[in-house]
């Protein structure tokens, strides 16, 4: 087994179709850049994401794995921006084999707050969460993560992406940082 080194993991947020900017309504996926590219966001990474089988009814439970590997920069042309979250204490290869064998469907998954229908960010959060029951984060995990309160993780990256969306439309530079020529939201 190769030695667990500290692997970035960020959350992707990306526009839905069509998209409204500063609502609030996004494509969520895992990013985890790659060792072997120098853990850089702008060189090919692994993506994980689910979608709905049926774009017309995501009241079902026939949800698709849409993983990528080696894929190349985040789909940039719908990127809003990415959160980076506590780097992981375990392997690439051992955070990408997790993250392939996650189940996409809800599976009784308790529905986040206001929420009737399953999601590509609820799919993310209850990964997170189990990334956490494993202790694989170096630091504290993400806000509302350890403590079972996925609703809170959810309303802190949503509103990144939106106050991002706002300051931008009113002509400021608005609150994130590039990395590689990657846009992460603060």
């Amino acid at each position: 087994m190769q030695q667990a080194t500290i692997q970035p993991i960020y959350v992707s947020l990306h526009e839905m179709t069509p998209h409204n900017p500063g609502i609030g309504s996004y494509h969520w996926a895992i990013a985890i850049p790659r060792p072997s590219e120098e853990y850089r966001l702008d060189r090919p990474l692994d993506m994980f994401q689910v979608y709905a089988s049926d774009s017309t009814d995501y009241d079902n439970d026939d949800w698709c794995s849409d993983h990528k590997t080696g894929t190349e920069p985040m789909y940039l042309d719908r990127l809003v921006g990415v959160v980076r979250l506590p780097p992981l204490v375990v392997t690439h290869e051992e955070a990408c084999k997790f993250l392939s064998s996650e189940p996409s469907n809800r599976e009784g998954t308790t529905l986040l707050r206001g929420r009737s229908t399953w999601s590509c960010s609820q799919w993310l959060i209850r990964c997170l969460k189990r990334m956490e029951e494993k202790g694989w984060f170096s630091s504290p995990p993400p806000l509302g993560i350890a403590t079972g309160n996925g609703q809170a993780f959810y309303d802190d990256i949503r509103t990144k992406g939106i106050t991002y969306e706002i300051m931008i439309m009113n002509g400021f530079a608005g609150n994130s940082t590039l990395m590689d020529g990657i846009r992460v939201l603060l």
